[in-house]
C-alpha cells in the first residue's frame, strides 16, 4: 500500500531540474562523437563553502582533459567551474533552469578569474518536456537551448548547444556549434553510448 501511494506521488510531481541531471557519485558514462570515445566519472561529492557539489571528470584515451564542478539544486543546475577552485568562475553558471515549466533565463560572465578568462554571454531555454526512446525506455525527456558569445572583439566565438536530458539518466545527447567571424567549424554531436554504476576511488 505504501509504495502504491508513494509510486501515485511520483507520477503526479512534475519533475524539476535535478531530475533530468540525475549524475550520482560512482556512475561512469561512456560517449561516442564520429570516431572520437570519451567517458565521464562522477566522483564523490566535496562541500563548498557548505554546499554539496558534484565533481565529473572526462576522460580521453585514458588521459584526464577536464574537471567540472556542478551544484544541483531542485530547479537549477550550476556549472561552478573547471579543474580546481583556483580559478573558478566568479559566479555559478546556470546549465539547467526548470521548475516543471518552460523557462528562459540569462547569463552574463567570466569564464574563469585568471588571465586567460573570456567573458561569456548566452540566453538559455528549456523545452517542454516530452517521452522519448533512450536505451530502449520511453522516458520523459528536457532539451536545453544555449545560444550566446564568448570572447570579444575578431575572436568573439558564437555558439549555440542544444542538449537532451533523459530521467534517471542524464544528458544523453548534445550538439554545438560555433563560428568565429566568417568561420563555422563543424557542428559536434556527442551521444550516451553506456551508463555504468561503478564506484570511484576519488
Amino acid at each position: 500500500m505504501l509504495i502504491a501511494l508513494f509510486a501515485a506521488h511520483l507520477f503526479q510531481t512534475a519533475p524539476t531540474a535535478a531530475d533530468f541531471f540525475a549524475l550520482t557519485p560512482g556512475m561512469i558514462r561512456s560517449f561516442v562523437d564520429g570516431a572520437n570515445l570519451s567517458s565521464e566519472e562522477v566522483l564523490t561529492l566535496i562541500s563548498v563553502d557548505g554546499k554539496p557539489v558534484l565533481p565529473v571528470v572526462e576522460r580521453a584515451e585514458g588521459k584526464v582533459i577536464s574537471r567540472g564542478f556542478y551544484r544541483v539544486e531542485p530547479n537549477a543546475v550550476y556549472l561552478l567551474g573547471y579543474d580546481d577552485q583556483s580559478n573558478w568562475l566568479p559566479e555559478p553558471m546556470p546549465i539547467i533552469r526548470f521548475d516543471g515549466r518552460e523557462g528562459k533565463w540569462s547569463f552574463s560572465g567570466m569564464s574563469g578569474t585568471g588571465r586567460a578568462a573570456q567573458p561569456v554571454n548566452f540566453a538559455g531555454e528549456c523545452k517542454s518536456v516530452r517521452e522519448e526512446d533512450v536505451f530502449g525506455k520511453r522516458v520523459p525527456v528536457l532539451e536545453v537551448r544555449m545560444q550566446g558569445t564568448m570572447g570579444g572583439g575578431a575572436s568573439e566565438e558564437h555558439y549555440l548547444q542544444v542538449a537532451k536530458y533523459a530521467i534517471g539518466v542524464g544528458m544523453f545527447e548534445f550538439r554545438s556549434s560555433t563560428q568565429t567571424g566568417r568561420h563555422k567549424t563543424p557542428p559536434v554531436v556527442r551521444r550516451l553510448t553506456k551508463v555504468e554504476g561503478a564506484k570511484s576511488n576519488g
